[in-house]
C-alpha cells in the first residue's frame, strides 16, 4: 500500500465523499485505513464503575481504495508513483521531504 500513517487523504466515494483528513492507522493485511473524522460510528457502552456509559463516537476502518492522497504542494488528489511523488507537479508527498 502506498498510503502511510500521517498522509492527508480525500475520500473519493461513499457517504463522506469530498471530505479530507489525516490517516491515523493503516491495516495493510486487510487493505484498510482509519482516517480522523471520517466514517464515524456510534458505540453504545454500558455503565461501569470506571465509566459513566453512554454513546461514544469513534472512527471505523474502511477500504484504502476509496481515498486519494492529497499533494501538499498543488493540493490535488493524485495517484502516487513508486517513489511517492505527485503525478501532477512531481513533488514528494512524504512529510520528511516537505521540511
Amino acid at each position: 500500500m502506498k498510503i502511510k500513517k500521517g498522509d492527508t487523504v480525500r475520500v473519493l466515494s461513499g457517504k463522506d465523499r469530498g471530505r479530507e483528513g489525516d490517516v491515523l492507522r493503516v491495516i495493510p493485511g486487510e487493505r484498510k485505513i482509519v482516517v480522523a473524522g471520517i466514517n464515524m460510528l456510534k458505540r453504545f457502552t454500558k455503565k461501569t464503575k470506571e465509566s459513566a456509559g453512554g454513546i461514544v463516537a469513534a472512527e471505523a476502518p474502511f477500504w484504502a481504495s476509496k481515498v486519494g492522497v492529497v499533494c501538499p504542494k498543488c493540493k490535488k488528489v493524485s495517484r502516487l508513483t513508486g517513489s511517492r511523488k505527485c503525478r501532477h507537479c512531481g513533488s514528494s508527498v512524504d512529510k520528511k521531504a516537505k521540511k
